[in-house]
């Protein structure tokens, strides 16, 4: 996912965060237990039309540049399985030179003896 920008206009400070919504909506009024979203920082509506997914006009939108699902899906996963970072490209890169350089396909024999394709994305860390 990329946030839109130059990189500099949305700071995130250390130990700060920011909102990224999947549906930036007041969820509340569906369910009382849920979260008001509706001011998030951004979102990444997702263009599966049977989620019902809505664009929130006022807030900006993300960019998923790199999905394994359908429909763009950026999907988190709840027990950490993945790993997610905030960064900034290098000087020169952007959301292409990215996936040309790091993204990695491979596939490998599973316990079941079934092929399994999957992407790695390899990144550099940068200081």
């Amino acid at each position: 996912m990329v946030l839109p920008g130059t990189g500099n206009q949305y700071p995130v400070q250390p130990g700060d965060f920011i909102v990224i919504a999947d549906n930036a909506i007041n969820h509340k009024q569906n369910t009382s237990t849920a979260y008001d979203l509706h001011n998030a920082d951004f979102e990444f509506p997702s263009t599966n039309p049977a989620l019902g997914q809505v664009d929130n006009p006022s807030v900006p939108n993300a960019d998923i540049i790199y999905s394994q699902t359908n429909f763009d899906m950026f999907l988190m996963h709840n027990r950490g399985f993945e790993s997610y970072v905030i960064a900034r490209f290098p000087t020169g890169e952007d959301k292409i030179t990215f996936l040309q350089k790091f993204k990695y396909d491979y596939s490998y024999q599973n316990s079941a003896g079934i092929i399994t394709p999957e992407v790695l994305m390899l990144s550099r860390i940068h200081g």
